[in-house]
């Protein structure tokens, strides 16, 4: 018996029952169950499609070959196939949980000893508001965006925002603490990352940026953007050496999230590494997930840079002697 059998047998059962329909969700192919039938409470079902059978606007990656969500047409149901397995499950659930964990550790952070000052906790409330943003714009966009074209141009910006935001609120509590003595450049730069992320967000807001070709030019963008944040960081190594940096600026964890990040961003690029295998990576390990999976952990990573850079300005410990008078 086959899928196509599966599901006319459940489809006639269900008929008989008045009292409740069901969504049948019947995978095109699938690496976990033979019979491929998921049933969730609703008044409609759907199938699960094959790349060549989406519309253009939903058509992102030619190597996932099938198991993808078709225009629903209805929120509820886009939000119901959350719990189902397709392409885009993986991507949901690790940027939901991510963003849950954060949560958790900006509840433990925030609501540690008074001797924590206001002013250390606000700067710390904003890369926490960053990052949980960026994860449940994120989550959002891949729950919904199935839902219709118009759905999806509006909740993909919403997406490409959450990414810039994030990336806008981790650079402001670092150039923060790393020019927490010298606040004239600290202001200067702060400026500047606030000004270099507009940009960068209007440029997002244009509706070609979200064509499937133009994803080059969106990892051109965001990777643009961050290597332009690492002015401060340059300055910070030249005015104070490499040693300095390591030890005072979180340097070992902003690489760890800089390795995440170009780890990410490359293998999103390049669409591996489901390019050397379509279909085999539908629903677990293709690119996107892999690349959502390393922008949590760089969060963490970045997380614990500033940790330990709070940490020394709660010590006064991070304000050397300035070298020209001593």
């Amino acid at each position: 018996m086959d899928n196509n059998d599966i599901v006319d047998t459940k489809k006639e059962s269900l008929a008989s029952d008045s009292s409740e329909e069901y969504i049948v969700y019947t995978p095109t192919t699938s690496p976990f169950n033979d019979e491929s039938v998921r049933f969730i409470s609703s008044k409609t079902y759907f199938n699960l499609v094959s790349y060549d059978e989406l519309p253009d606007w939903l058509k992102d990656n030619e190597y996932l070959l099938h198991n993808h969500r078709p225009p629903l047409n209805d929120i509820a149901q886009c939000i119901k196939s959350v719990g189902c397995f397709h392409t885009e499950t993986m991507n949901i659930w690790s940027h939901f949980v991510g963003a849950l964990m954060f949560v958790a550790a900006m509840i433990v952070f925030l609501s540690a000893p008074i001797t924590q000052s206001l002013e250390n906790k606000l700067i710390f409330l904003i890369f926490f508001a960053g990052i949980i943003t960026c994860l449940l714009f994120s989550t959002l966009f891949h729950a919904i965006h199935c839902h219709s074209e118009k759905m999806f141009k509006t909740v993909i910006k919403l997406d490409y925002c959450g990414v810039i935001l994030s990336m806008c609120t981790s650079f402001v509590p670092w150039t923060y603490y790393a020019f927490y003595c010298q606040r004239i450049y600290m202001w200067v730069y702060i400026a500047q990352i606030a000004s270099l992320s507009i940009g960068a967000l209007i440029v997002s807001l244009m509706d070609r940026f979200a064509a499937p070709k133009y994803r080059p030019l969106r990892a051109l963008v965001f990777s643009g953007l961050g290597l332009s944040l690492m002015i401060p960081l340059v300055h910070l190594i030249y005015q104070n050496g490499l040693n300095y940096a390591f030890q005072y600026a979180g340097l070992a964890w902003l690489l760890l999230n800089l390795l995440f990040s170009a780890v990410g961003l490359t293998m999103y690029c390049l669409q591996l590494p489901e390019r050397f295998k379509p279909g085999y990576f539908d629903i677990f390990g293709h690119s996107h997930q892999i690349m959502h999976v390393l922008t949590v952990l760089g969060a963490a990573a970045f997380l614990c840079g500033l940790y330990e850079m709070w940490q020394r300005t709660e010590n006064g410990t991070i304000c050397l002697p300035d070298p020209a008078s001593v």
